[in-house]
């Protein structure tokens, strides 16, 4: 079901249609572990907001495989999880509360990138562990998504 938010991303052009390839959608998966990866690598050398950072982007690159599954590519982050969110937690077929997530990981990136936010390597930690989550329902749900098997 599509909500007013996401027929404004399209017609804003933050969605845009685009031709469903398999391989792409799974690159974007192979991109979100490398991102965990690094995430970890990350953390291991003392830099826990460095490796939020890449959580973030772990869990976009999750996202973004899946809406590009359906047919979208984002011209926006915003976009993006309003997409995820309707074609993908609304349809149930992610965990409820995984939009928020990705909304909230965004959140902190910001926070990072932008402000002076400190973060615990313990939290930090955590965070990974979530994001692990987050990339493994996307990767069954994107095995489980009709269109790739076309």
């Amino acid at each position: 079901m599509e909500s007013g938010e996401f027929k404004e991303c399209v017609s804003s052009r933050g969605l845009k249609k685009t031709v469903v390839d398999a391989a792409v959608c799974l690159a974007e998966l192979d991109v979100a572990d490398g991102d965990l990866k690094l995430a970890r690598t990350s953390l291991a050398s003392g830099s826990a907001g460095w490796a939020v950072v890449q959580c973030y982007y772990a869990c976009f690159h999750a996202a973004r495989a899946l809406v590009m599954s359906e047919g979208f590519v984002e011209k926006s982050h915003r976009c993006l999880s309003i997409a995820f969110r309707d074609l993908f937690e609304r349809e149930k077929l992610v965990e409820q509360g995984s939009a928020n997530f990705l909304d909230e990981m965004r959140q902190m990136r910001e926070e990072f990138n932008y402000g002076l936010k400190q973060i615990s390597p313990q939290e930090t930690l955590q965070i990974i562990g979530r994001v692990e989550g987050f990339v493994a329902q996307a990767r069954n749900a994107l095995g489980a998504s009709s269109r790739l098997k076309k």
